[in-house]
């Protein structure tokens, strides 16, 4: 377990008026694996967690860090809380550098509530890492795969693109590839 760089922001109590605001609001299912998102894995995911008990109507704004190792925040989290009476919110617009999970807390449980949130974190950039010269083409590294999607245009000229990413120890090279009538190019960074 990596240990997080957390800090904890302010908390406010919340009126009994918003208390029951939040009862009927109270927060479904949480994402349930921090190292998927959208349907694809994150490459060489790390996870930080933390753990925090909350009081009766309390509401806490929290940041998790990923690591150094990991720098990359993929959007990817799940909280768990010993009652449903909760509510979670993800503060994309706070998340301001790269490696910076934001979150409001909030329980509206008659007493304590113990929530655990983890986030999946990457040594590499969710946006890819394009290439600012030449790239130069290779077999397929069979490394993992990420945005597989199919392209058609008109008259059903159809193919399949999508990107790998290999880790080998603090090296990360992103392949693009693609396959058009079972034949697999794949292209990367030339030097």
């Amino acid at each position: 377990m990596i240990l997080p760089n957390l800090r904890p922001r302010h908390a406010a109590q919340r009126t009994a008026g918003l208390a029951m605001l939040g009862l009927a609001l109270a927060a479904g299912a949480a994402q349930a694996d921090p190292c998927t998102v959208d349907g694809n894995a994150v490459p060489s995911c790390q996870t930080v967690d933390v753990q925090l008990t909350l009081k009766k109507d309390q509401t806490k704004g929290w940041a998790l860090y990923c690591p150094a190792q990991a720098y990359y925040y993929w959007g990817g989290h799940s909280d768990h809380w010993t009652s449903s009476w909760h509510i979670f919110t993800e503060n994309i617009l706070a998340e301001d550098t790269p490696n910076k999970a934001d979150f409001t807390l909030t329980n509206t449980k008659v007493g304590n509530n113990t929530v655990t949130v983890t986030i999946g974190c990457s040594p590499v950039a969710p946006w890819g890492g394009g290439c600012t010269g030449p790239t130069r083409e290779v077999s397929d590294p069979n490394c993992p795969e990420n945005n597989r999607q199919t392209v058609c245009e008109p008259a059903d000229n159809c193919w399949v693109e999508w990107n790998e990413t290999c880790v080998n120890g603090s090296t990360v090279t992103n392949y693009f590839c693609t396959q058009v009538l079972f034949e697999t190019m794949c292209y990367t960074c030339q030097g």
